[in-house]
Protein backbone atom coordinates (compact mmCIF):
# COMPACT_ATOMS: atom_id res chain seq x y z
CA UNK A 1 0.00 0.00 0.00
CA UNK A 2 2.70 2.27 1.01
CA UNK A 3 4.55 1.55 -2.34
CA UNK A 4 1.33 2.51 -4.52
CA UNK A 5 0.92 5.59 -2.13
CA UNK A 6 4.06 6.60 -3.25
CA UNK A 7 4.28 5.98 -7.22
CA UNK A 8 0.97 7.65 -7.66
CA UNK A 9 2.06 10.91 -5.68
CA UNK A 10 5.35 10.74 -7.86
CA UNK A 11 3.21 10.91 -10.85
CA UNK A 12 0.96 13.36 -9.86
CA UNK A 13 4.39 15.41 -9.30
CA UNK A 14 5.64 14.74 -12.60
CA UNK A 15 2.32 15.97 -14.26
CA UNK A 16 1.94 19.37 -12.33
CA UNK A 17 5.69 19.87 -13.08
CA UNK A 18 4.95 19.54 -16.97
CA UNK A 19 1.48 21.19 -17.12
CA UNK A 20 2.04 24.40 -15.32
CA UNK A 21 -0.20 23.07 -12.38
CA UNK A 22 -1.73 20.19 -14.23
CA UNK A 23 -5.16 22.31 -14.77
CA UNK A 24 -6.50 21.50 -18.66
CA UNK A 25 -7.29 24.92 -20.26
CA UNK A 26 -9.78 24.96 -23.15
CA UNK A 27 -8.71 26.40 -26.29
CA UNK A 28 -10.50 30.02 -26.55
CA UNK A 29 -13.43 30.08 -28.94
CA UNK A 30 -12.27 31.22 -32.70
CA UNK A 31 -12.57 34.75 -33.73
CA UNK A 32 -15.48 35.34 -35.57
CA UNK A 33 -14.90 35.84 -39.96
CA UNK A 34 -16.61 38.09 -42.19
CA UNK A 35 -19.27 35.72 -43.79
CA UNK A 36 -20.13 35.48 -47.86
CA UNK A 37 -23.57 37.41 -48.80
CA UNK A 38 -24.98 35.78 -51.76
CA UNK A 39 -26.03 38.57 -54.60
CA UNK A 40 -27.88 38.00 -57.75
CA UNK A 41 -28.33 39.81 -60.70
CA UNK A 42 -31.58 41.26 -61.25
CA UNK A 43 -31.12 44.52 -64.31
CA UNK A 44 -28.33 46.36 -65.86
CA UNK A 45 -28.49 49.53 -67.79
CA UNK A 46 -27.28 52.91 -68.96
CA UNK A 47 -28.23 55.97 -66.66
CA UNK A 48 -30.94 58.17 -68.56
CA UNK A 49 -29.19 61.36 -69.86
CA UNK A 50 -31.47 63.67 -68.08
CA UNK A 51 -30.48 61.90 -64.16
CA UNK A 52 -28.28 64.37 -62.27
CA UNK A 53 -25.10 63.20 -61.52
CA UNK A 54 -24.84 62.46 -57.71
CA UNK A 55 -21.50 61.97 -55.40
CA UNK A 56 -22.25 58.86 -54.07
CA UNK A 57 -24.73 57.22 -56.40
CA UNK A 58 -24.14 53.09 -55.13
CA UNK A 59 -26.18 52.37 -51.97
CA UNK A 60 -27.96 49.65 -50.33
CA UNK A 61 -32.27 49.79 -50.72
CA UNK A 62 -34.55 48.45 -47.72
CA UNK A 63 -37.45 50.16 -48.43
CA UNK A 64 -40.56 50.24 -51.36
CA UNK A 65 -40.27 53.98 -51.39
CA UNK A 66 -36.70 54.24 -51.85
CA UNK A 67 -36.86 51.61 -54.77
CA UNK A 68 -39.45 53.77 -56.41
CA UNK A 69 -37.58 56.94 -56.37
CA UNK A 70 -34.19 54.94 -57.73
CA UNK A 71 -36.34 53.14 -60.60
CA UNK A 72 -37.58 56.48 -62.03
CA UNK A 73 -34.76 58.53 -61.30
CA UNK A 74 -31.52 56.11 -62.09
CA UNK A 75 -32.84 53.02 -63.57
CA UNK A 76 -35.17 54.34 -66.65
CA UNK A 77 -39.33 53.02 -65.56
CA UNK A 78 -40.14 49.79 -64.29
CA UNK A 79 -39.86 48.79 -68.38
CA UNK A 80 -36.59 48.24 -67.53
CA UNK A 81 -37.23 45.52 -65.10
CA UNK A 82 -38.26 41.96 -64.87
CA UNK A 83 -42.27 42.51 -63.73
CA UNK A 84 -41.08 39.63 -60.72
CA UNK A 85 -38.66 42.70 -59.78
CA UNK A 86 -40.58 45.54 -59.38
CA UNK A 87 -41.97 45.13 -55.99
CA UNK A 88 -39.67 43.92 -53.42
CA UNK A 89 -40.45 42.13 -49.93
CA UNK A 90 -37.85 44.07 -47.96
CA UNK A 91 -38.62 41.74 -44.99
CA UNK A 92 -36.92 38.78 -46.96
CA UNK A 93 -34.28 40.84 -49.00
CA UNK A 94 -32.46 43.58 -49.91
CA UNK A 95 -30.72 45.37 -53.01
CA UNK A 96 -27.43 46.43 -53.64
CA UNK A 97 -27.33 49.17 -56.49
CA UNK A 98 -24.45 50.02 -58.34
CA UNK A 99 -23.49 53.10 -60.63
CA UNK A 100 -19.94 53.86 -62.00
CA UNK A 101 -18.70 56.84 -62.59
CA UNK A 102 -19.20 58.81 -66.00
CA UNK A 103 -17.25 57.38 -69.12
CA UNK A 104 -17.43 57.25 -72.63
CA UNK A 105 -17.35 53.78 -73.57
CA UNK A 106 -21.19 53.15 -74.50
CA UNK A 107 -19.98 48.61 -73.82
CA UNK A 108 -18.81 49.68 -69.71
CA UNK A 109 -20.31 48.30 -67.05
CA UNK A 110 -20.55 47.59 -63.32
CA UNK A 111 -20.43 44.28 -61.78
CA UNK A 112 -20.82 43.03 -57.90
CA UNK A 113 -17.71 40.96 -57.25
CA UNK A 114 -18.38 39.81 -53.97
CA UNK A 115 -20.03 41.04 -50.69
CA UNK A 116 -19.30 40.30 -46.81
CA UNK A 117 -21.24 40.66 -43.76
CA UNK A 118 -18.71 41.28 -40.88
CA UNK A 119 -18.72 40.14 -37.27
CA UNK A 120 -19.93 43.88 -36.25
CA UNK A 121 -22.56 44.18 -38.44
CA UNK A 122 -21.54 46.39 -40.98
CA UNK A 123 -20.88 45.06 -44.96
CA UNK A 124 -19.00 45.46 -47.85
CA UNK A 125 -19.10 45.14 -51.23
CA UNK A 126 -16.49 44.35 -53.67
CA UNK A 127 -17.08 45.78 -57.23
CA UNK A 128 -15.63 46.51 -60.74
CA UNK A 129 -16.13 49.09 -63.23
CA UNK A 130 -15.05 47.63 -66.70
CA UNK A 131 -14.56 49.58 -69.35
CA UNK A 132 -12.78 52.77 -70.45
CA UNK A 133 -11.32 55.44 -68.17
CA UNK A 134 -13.86 57.37 -66.17
CA UNK A 135 -13.67 61.06 -67.29
CA UNK A 136 -15.11 64.24 -65.69
CA UNK A 137 -18.30 64.46 -67.65
CA UNK A 138 -20.48 62.15 -69.97
CA UNK A 139 -23.70 61.09 -70.82
CA UNK A 140 -22.75 57.51 -70.04
CA UNK A 141 -23.04 56.27 -66.67
CA UNK A 142 -23.71 52.02 -66.20
CA UNK A 143 -25.67 50.82 -63.05
CA UNK A 144 -26.20 47.22 -62.15
CA UNK A 145 -29.15 46.20 -59.06
CA UNK A 146 -28.51 42.81 -57.64
CA UNK A 147 -30.83 41.25 -54.68
CA UNK A 148 -29.17 39.99 -51.62
CA UNK A 149 -30.23 38.88 -47.95
CA UNK A 150 -32.55 41.08 -45.54
CA UNK A 151 -31.17 43.88 -43.38
CA UNK A 152 -28.58 45.06 -45.19
CA UNK A 153 -28.91 48.49 -44.42
CA UNK A 154 -26.19 50.23 -45.69
CA UNK A 155 -22.53 49.27 -47.28
CA UNK A 156 -19.16 50.31 -47.82
CA UNK A 157 -18.26 50.22 -51.51
CA UNK A 158 -14.69 48.78 -52.28
CA UNK A 159 -14.25 49.41 -56.12
CA UNK A 160 -11.69 48.35 -58.67
CA UNK A 161 -11.65 50.20 -62.40
CA UNK A 162 -10.34 47.08 -65.44
CA UNK A 163 -10.49 47.49 -68.99
CA UNK A 164 -11.73 44.58 -71.36
CA UNK A 165 -10.32 41.94 -71.92
CA UNK A 166 -8.83 41.85 -68.06
CA UNK A 167 -12.38 42.46 -66.31
CA UNK A 168 -13.43 39.87 -64.10
CA UNK A 169 -17.23 40.80 -63.76
CA UNK A 170 -17.94 40.88 -67.88
CA UNK A 171 -17.02 39.65 -70.89
CA UNK A 172 -18.61 40.93 -74.49
CA UNK A 173 -20.90 38.68 -75.91
CA UNK A 174 -20.64 39.08 -80.07
CA UNK A 175 -24.69 40.60 -81.51
CA UNK A 176 -25.56 40.33 -85.10
CA UNK A 177 -28.25 42.61 -86.67
CA UNK A 178 -30.76 41.01 -88.82
CA UNK A 179 -33.38 43.51 -89.29
CA UNK A 180 -33.99 47.11 -87.87
CA UNK A 181 -36.02 50.09 -89.80
CA UNK A 182 -39.43 51.53 -88.84
CA UNK A 183 -43.07 49.67 -88.55
CA UNK A 184 -45.93 51.10 -90.02
CA UNK A 185 -47.81 53.87 -87.89
CA UNK A 186 -51.05 52.36 -88.22
CA UNK A 187 -49.57 49.21 -86.22
CA UNK A 188 -48.04 51.49 -83.19
CA UNK A 189 -51.95 51.79 -81.57
CA UNK A 190 -51.07 53.52 -78.19
CA UNK A 191 -47.76 53.74 -77.03
CA UNK A 192 -46.43 50.50 -76.09
CA UNK A 193 -42.84 49.67 -75.55
CA UNK A 194 -41.64 46.36 -76.64
CA UNK A 195 -38.61 44.79 -75.77
CA UNK A 196 -38.50 40.44 -75.43
CA UNK A 197 -35.83 38.19 -75.82
CA UNK A 198 -36.62 35.78 -77.77
CA UNK A 199 -36.06 32.15 -77.11
CA UNK A 200 -38.37 29.93 -78.68
CA UNK A 201 -41.09 29.74 -81.50
CA UNK A 202 -43.72 30.63 -79.02
CA UNK A 203 -41.96 34.28 -78.13
CA UNK A 204 -41.38 34.60 -81.63
CA UNK A 205 -44.74 33.95 -83.45
CA UNK A 206 -46.46 37.68 -82.60
CA UNK A 207 -43.24 39.20 -83.26
CA UNK A 208 -42.59 37.73 -86.93
CA UNK A 209 -45.84 38.69 -87.81
CA UNK A 210 -44.74 42.25 -86.86
CA UNK A 211 -41.87 42.54 -88.89
CA UNK A 212 -42.28 39.43 -91.95
CA UNK A 213 -41.66 42.33 -94.35
CA UNK A 214 -38.24 43.49 -93.12
CA UNK A 215 -36.66 40.23 -92.40
CA UNK A 216 -33.99 39.32 -95.02
CA UNK A 217 -34.87 36.62 -97.29
CA UNK A 218 -35.00 32.53 -95.91
CA UNK A 219 -34.62 33.56 -92.30
CA UNK A 220 -35.44 31.06 -89.90
CA UNK A 221 -34.69 31.42 -85.97
CA UNK A 222 -32.48 28.75 -84.73
CA UNK A 223 -33.32 28.82 -80.91
CA UNK A 224 -31.05 25.86 -80.21
CA UNK A 225 -28.12 28.27 -80.88
CA UNK A 226 -29.42 31.78 -80.04
CA UNK A 227 -31.60 34.08 -78.51
CA UNK A 228 -33.14 37.16 -80.33
CA UNK A 229 -33.86 40.22 -78.62
CA UNK A 230 -36.19 42.82 -80.09
CA UNK A 231 -37.03 46.14 -79.00
CA UNK A 232 -39.89 48.86 -80.43
CA UNK A 233 -40.27 52.41 -79.02
CA UNK A 234 -42.98 54.06 -80.33
CA UNK A 235 -42.95 58.30 -81.08
CA UNK A 236 -43.12 60.74 -83.14
CA UNK A 237 -39.90 61.38 -84.88
CA UNK A 238 -39.52 60.25 -88.23
CA UNK A 239 -35.85 60.27 -87.59
CA UNK A 240 -35.77 57.98 -84.74
CA UNK A 241 -34.30 54.15 -84.34
CA UNK A 242 -33.05 51.78 -82.14
CA UNK A 243 -29.78 50.03 -82.01
CA UNK A 244 -27.85 47.76 -79.73
CA UNK A 245 -25.40 49.13 -77.54
CA UNK A 246 -23.91 45.91 -75.41
CA UNK A 247 -24.16 42.67 -74.69
CA UNK A 248 -22.66 41.54 -71.54
CA UNK A 249 -22.16 38.06 -69.40
CA UNK A 250 -22.01 38.15 -65.57
CA UNK A 251 -20.30 35.91 -63.52
CA UNK A 252 -23.46 34.14 -63.16
CA UNK A 253 -23.79 33.60 -66.93
CA UNK A 254 -26.44 35.55 -67.56
CA UNK A 255 -26.57 38.37 -70.11
CA UNK A 256 -27.43 41.97 -69.63
CA UNK A 257 -28.59 43.48 -73.61
CA UNK A 258 -28.22 47.08 -73.52
CA UNK A 259 -30.49 48.97 -76.64
CA UNK A 260 -30.46 52.64 -77.16
CA UNK A 261 -33.79 54.44 -78.88
CA UNK A 262 -32.59 57.45 -79.95
CA UNK A 263 -35.40 60.07 -80.64
CA UNK A 264 -37.81 62.52 -79.52
CA UNK A 265 -39.38 61.65 -76.34
CA UNK A 266 -42.14 58.98 -76.35
CA UNK A 267 -45.17 60.02 -76.78
CA UNK A 268 -49.04 58.78 -75.83
CA UNK A 269 -50.29 58.68 -79.23
CA UNK A 270 -47.69 57.85 -81.93
CA UNK A 271 -47.26 58.20 -85.62
CA UNK A 272 -43.58 56.54 -85.97
CA UNK A 273 -42.63 53.27 -84.87
CA UNK A 274 -38.16 52.45 -85.09
CA UNK A 275 -37.88 48.90 -84.16
CA UNK A 276 -34.77 46.24 -84.28
CA UNK A 277 -33.61 42.71 -83.92
CA UNK A 278 -30.59 41.16 -82.78
CA UNK A 279 -29.51 37.97 -82.19
CA UNK A 280 -26.86 36.38 -79.41
CA UNK A 281 -25.18 33.04 -78.92
CA UNK A 282 -27.71 31.29 -76.18
CA UNK A 283 -26.67 31.85 -73.15
CA UNK A 284 -26.80 29.04 -70.16
CA UNK A 285 -28.11 31.28 -67.56
CA UNK A 286 -31.05 34.36 -67.98
CA UNK A 287 -31.49 36.82 -70.68
CA UNK A 288 -32.17 40.41 -69.75
CA UNK A 289 -32.89 43.62 -71.83
CA UNK A 290 -32.86 47.14 -70.38
CA UNK A 291 -33.45 50.16 -73.00
CA UNK A 292 -31.99 53.89 -72.75
CA UNK A 293 -34.20 56.48 -74.47
CA UNK A 294 -31.62 59.53 -75.67
CA UNK A 295 -31.75 62.39 -77.87
CA UNK A 296 -29.73 63.81 -80.23
CA UNK A 297 -27.00 64.73 -80.06
CA UNK A 298 -26.70 62.73 -77.05
CA UNK A 299 -26.94 59.28 -78.87
CA UNK A 300 -24.46 56.51 -77.65
CA UNK A 301 -25.37 54.70 -80.93
CA UNK A 302 -25.38 56.07 -84.40
CA UNK A 303 -27.54 54.27 -87.74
Amino acid sequence: MTLRLAASAAVLALLAGCGGGGAYQQPPPPLPVPRTLQVTPVAAGNVPTSAPSQPLPSKTVTNQADYDLLIQGRMGGVFNLPLADTTVDFTTASLIYLEGSPDNDPASAVRALSAVGNPNGTFEVSAEACGLPIVTTSIHRPWALYRTEAGVNSATFIWSQKAPPTCTGVTQVLATRIAEGDLPASSAGSAVNRKVAIASQADWTPIQSRVAASLPGGFTPDFSANVYIYVEQPDNDPASYVRFVSALRSQDASVDIGVEHCGAEIVTVPNHLPFALYSIPRPTGATRVTVLNSAPPNCLTSR
